[in-house]
């Protein structure tokens, strides 16, 4: 439950770094920031797999790509739904989830506490290789 309540408010404070950067996206209240904050998690967490999975074929015709088209309607249903909630067009919708989308991630992998992430950074000084450095990227679920 505390792990929901976290993402909750890291969901609703990307949204309103989102509001705050589009001028087509726009809420009337905080209340109505909170409650559009929780449909998109609650339509993210079950609506969205089962349109993954009806299009996955034009997904993998386009690599992939086609799911920033899915996550932007979405987004652009819940404004439909919540009152108070405005999106202008589809554009914005389709913007606005993909600068939502970045920030929710970013700040799960910094807030959430079911996970650890470690980035390595390697410089090798034999190596041939016309790169020397190197990144390496770990995450793992905590038991």
């Amino acid at each position: 439950m505390f792990i929901f309540l976290i993402r909750w408010i890291i969901d609703a404070v990307s949204l309103a770094f989102v509001v705050w950067l589009f001028p087509n996206v726009s809420v009337d209240s905080w209340r109505t920031l909170l409650l559009a904050a929780f449909c998109l998690g609650l339509v993210n967490a079950t609506l969205k797999p089962f349109l993954l999975l009806w299009t996955l074929p034009l997904s993998l015709l386009t690599f992939g790509f086609f799911t920033f088209v899915i996550n932007g309607l979405l987004f652009y249903g819940v404004s439909k739904f919540v009152k108070g909630f405005f999106v202008e067009n589809f554009t914005s919708a389709f913007l606005a989830a993909l600068v939502m989308s970045i920030v929710s991630f970013i700040g799960n992998i910094l807030l959430a506490h079911q996970g650890k992430m470690n980035i390595y950074f390697y410089r090798d000084n034999w190596s041939t290789r016309r790169y020397k450095d190197s990144i390496d990227v770990r995450a793992k679920k905590l038991k």
